[in-house]
């Protein structure tokens, strides 16, 4: 398990991320053949964390869902960085999702209609990355996804940002904050700049449950 844990200005963080991970601009290049450039979209030290952070579950038998999947940035990115695990993603909105599953579909990837709510009490299926930037007024409800991660697997959110920050989101921060109490440890991964925009993740221990 990659503990990721850097902070520092936007600068030094894709600084130092790219060193971490030297083929970054082959990748992202790659990613690019797929997904445009949109304004919407993670910022690229933090696209560089989460290649990172989908690298380790580069195996035939991984499995990585994310939900929020605007254009398709970051589930393209997620497949080119983990090229042998079957990746999903989910985009309830279909104005966003028609285009998502042109850019995809050369990728072998599904874009499904669901939210993440529903998708939950569809879907039986566990995972190994789950990468949540989807409706973040209601974080909260994500939070039993938690119970769908194998044992190893990573819970990485978007937008863990105070209101303080330059990216601010205060229902994600609040509902991280007080899910990284009840499970009474810090973020395994934290990705943050000097103003507190970031992402953080938990990798699901052996008997670890979410109880709201």
């Amino acid at each position: 398990m990659i503990n990721l844990k850097v902070d520092g200005t936007r600068e030094e963080l894709l600084r130092d991320l790219v060193e971490t991970y030297p083929t970054w601009p082959e990748l992202l290049a790659h990613v690019r053949e797929y997904a445009p450039k949109h304004h919407k979209e993670v910022w690229e030290e933090q696209a560089i964390a989460i290649a990172i952070l989908a690298a380790q579950y580069d195996r035939r038998d991984a499995s990585i869902l994310e939900w929020g999947t605007n254009r398709g940035m970051t589930a393209a990115l997620l497949k080119l960085a983990a090229p042998q695990a079957t990746v999903a993603t989910l985009e309830p909105n279909q104005a966003l999702r028609r285009p998502a599953r042109h850019c995809l579909a050369p990728l072998g990837m599904r874009v499904l209609p669901w939210t993440s709510v529903a998708y939950l009490d569809f879907d039986e299926s566990t995972y190994d990355m789950i990468f949540v930037d989807g409706d973040h007024k209601n974080a909260r409800l994500d939070l039993p996804w938690m119970g769908r991660l194998k044992v190893g697997g990573l819970f990485l959110w978007h937008d863990f940002s105070p209101k303080e920050s330059s990216r601010p989101c205060p229902p994600v921060f609040r509902a991280l904050t007080e899910f990284s109490r009840v499970l009474d440890h810090e973020p395994d991964v934290l990705v943050r700049d000097e103003t507190g925009t970031g992402l953080a993740g938990w990798y699901r221990r052996e008997g670890e449950q979410w109880h709201p």
